[in-house]
């Protein structure tokens, strides 16, 4: 860190001005290049110039960086928030799990095949039968005790989970043990030596040995980290939470949230308090149930005249299908059991399984806990030290996902067979026609792009489409009985917050959620009349060519019906992620002096706000420039490896 006194870098995009004045610049760039380092200042330092850097290869460590003015000096104070207290290193601790739990056992490297026999020994319909003689009968009793069955046969047949292999670790131990103890040994001797005899000529050869004995030392250790290492890199591909984990043991930062500051200001680090933090934050963008108007909401769905759907059938090969389809190494909240376990044991497992959500089916109840969200916060961009700025992710059972692809199996079907999903819709459809779609979508230059919040989809309206969509019977029922009464709670290194309903939404971290949304929204784009819409599940574009400024009248017409619609949907458009990217077509003078080039361009929301037009943007992914130009997306995605690439190469020797 210091001042380089390079005013004419470019760090937005971390790349070299176009005249470079001297070859400092080139030379700080290959350092920075060969270094893997990153640039953490993005406010300037002195004048409109960021002269003041702060050059590092561990980003994680540094929250957030803020510049201040200062009477000691004409250039501003930089300060750098670290993750991480060096004088007191020490990570908080995560709590222990129950010895008797799926968490505690090591069941990837249980006995799968005993285990599977195992349970397809087990009469899964007289178990049912006991739980069928309850009155109020949810499918609770019958499911715990599928969880609990599984359970006892995975303690049967996994070993406890260790911090480390326990065979590797006590034999390297006592290797060390014994080559540290002839050290000391001989290092006791060279000591004697000296004193007594110093002109001995044994001394020269126990110096030696000694030397030998530290180079054994080494090679052990460097032997142990090595063969961790390729553990660690042989299964980056089919688990690469094994990696992640392995490398993460060496960060100072071991949380994956950052201290959160408070409404009062202050910073927290206790991992429950960051929770509660973020389950305020996130419970506060939820729509308020009672404003719903379902007349309106539902005034532009165009009612389904083919065959609804009603019901279907779906057997214990369908189920073995569904849970094909998991990844084996996927997370699973407490106390569900694992995918690994479920994808190695299918067949024994579907049995059980059929019979819990048949019956589930036909009375459209669903298990109370299997609607709990375990949310996981992850940070998107900005302060690390605000809420706003961490992304809910959701963890639901795997049990109930299972049965979810069989729904949505059937759900899609009718959707496509009845041409219920508009055409500019590409998110979440057969593959067939999104690539056809894919092609088209190329056409258009201008676009208008609008955020939603998943999290404001009203229930009620949403219920409402549906059986306007056709969705009625057993599939609606089940369908109502999903959505509803679900419960939400985040999870902070370990700690959980306190359970709040969840009023609004899709369901995240479910299979059913994103096919929900893009029904809730199909008529969303009929508001735009005079543009050409086009969705990706929640990103949504408008796009026109303006020859005239009747034809920006128009595109801010379509604008403005979105949001009215929004308002009609009880739908909370996220109006700061509304910008507006303009292309202009022709370098003509005579063009950009029309009236409807420079201020002409400027686009308002409803209240007034004008539109945030940047040079460039983020779409899918990609970062477009209005000059049609890649170098800004090419800058960051170097960027982002070089990022990476520090991080790997910090925790790994090899």
């Amino acid at each position: 860190m210091g001042d380089f006194n390079l005013p004419l870098m470019n760090w937005d995009q971390c790349s070299l001005p176009v005249h470079p004045p001297n070859g400092a610049y080139s030379k700080l760039m290959v350092f920075i290049e060969t270094n893997f380092l990153s640039q953490m200042v993005t406010k300037p330092t002195r004048g409109n110039s960021v002269l003041d850097l702060v050059l590092t290869n561990c980003t994680q460590n540094i929250l957030d960086s803020d510049t201040e003015n200062t009477k000691l000096s004409d250039h501003m104070i930089v300060t750098c928030l670290l993750g991480y207290n060096p004088t007191s290193p020490n990570q908080p601790t995560r709590p222990a799990h129950d010895p008797f739990s799926f968490r505690a056992r090591n069941y990837h490297k249980a006995d799968l095949e005993s285990l599977n026999r195992d349970l397809g020994e087990v009469d899964w319909h007289l178990l049912k039968e006991l739980c069928d003689e309850d009155v109020d009968w949810d499918g609770t009793k019958f499911k715990d005790l599928i969880v609990l069955t599984v359970l006892q046969l995975t303690i049967i047949h996994s070993p406890m989970k260790a911090p480390e292999t326990a065979t590797k670790k006590s034999k390297i131990d006592r290797e060390l043990a014994s080559l540290k103890m002839k050290k000391r040994k001989i290092n006791s001797k060279i000591r004697e030596l000296r004193i007594l005899n110093p002109l001995s000529r044994n001394l020269a050869k126990l110096e030696q040995n000694s030397s030998l004995i530290a180079y054994e030392i080494k090679e052990v250790i460097d032997n142990n980290l090595h063969q961790k290492e390729l553990a660690a890199v042989s299964t980056v591909k089919s688990n690469p939470k094994f990696f992640y984990s392995y490398a993460k043991r060496l960060a100072k930062t071991k949380s994956t949230v950052a201290p959160l500051r408070a409404t009062d200001g202050t910073l927290t680090n206790d991992p429950r308090e960051k929770a509660e933090l973020l389950q305020a934050q996130y419970k506060g963008v939820f729509s308020d149930p009672s404003k719903a108007d379902l007349e309106a909401s539902t005034s532009q769905v165009v009612p389904c005249l083919s065959p609804e759907l009603s019901g279907f059938e779906f057997t214990i090969e369908d189920i073995k299908d569904a849970i094909k389809e998991l990844d084996p190494y996927s997370a699973t909240p407490d106390g569900d059991i694992p995918a690994k376990i479920l994808c190695s044991c299918k067949d024994s497992l579907a049995t059980p399984l059929w019979l819990l959500w048949k019956d589930s089916f036909s009375r459209g109840v669903i298990p109370s806990d299997l609607k709990l969200q375990y949310i996981t916060p992850i940070f998107k961009k900005g302060n690390k030290t605000d809420p706003a700025n961490y992304r809910p992710v959701s963890l639901t059972s795997h049990l109930v996902k299972i049965f979810e692809r069989v729904m949505r199996k059937h759900l899609v079907q009718h959707l496509e067979d009845n041409n219920i999903l508009p055409d500019s819709q590409h998110g979440f459809r057969s593959k067939r026609s999104c690539l056809d779609e894919r092609k088209r979508s190329r056409r258009h230059l201008p676009r208008l792009q609008q955020g939603v919040r998943q999290s404001t989809v009203d229930h009620q309206v949403l219920l409402a489409k549906l059986k306007m969509y056709g969705i009625k019977g057993k599939v609606f029922d089940w369908i109502k009985a999903f959505l509803m009464n679900r419960k939400q709670t985040v999870v902070v290194d370990g700690e959980k917050s306190s359970f709040q309903d969840v009023k609004s939404g899709v369901p995240q971290g479910t299979v059913l959620g994103p096919v929900f949304f893009i029904l809730y929204i199909i008529d969303m784009i009929k508001s735009a009349k005079n543009s050409k819409a086009l969705t990706f599940a929640d990103d949504t574009k408008l796009m026109k060519i303006i020859k005239e400024l009747l034809c920006k009248a128009l595109l801010e017409a379509d604008l403005n019906g979105i949001i009215q619609w929004s308002i009609a949907n009880n739908m909370l458009l996220h109006e700061d992620k509304f910008v507006v990217m303009n292309y202009c077509l022709s370098a003509w003078s005579s063009l950009r002096e029309m009236p409807f080039s420079g201020e002409g361009r400027q686009y308002f929301t409803t209240e007034g706000k004008i539109m945030c037009s940047p040079h460039v943007t983020r779409d899918l992914g990609v970062y477009l420039s209005d000059d049609c130009s890649w170098t800004y997306h090419i800058s960051l995605m170097t960027s982002d490896a070089r990022r990476m690439a520090s991080w790997v190469l910090g925790a790994f020797k090899d």
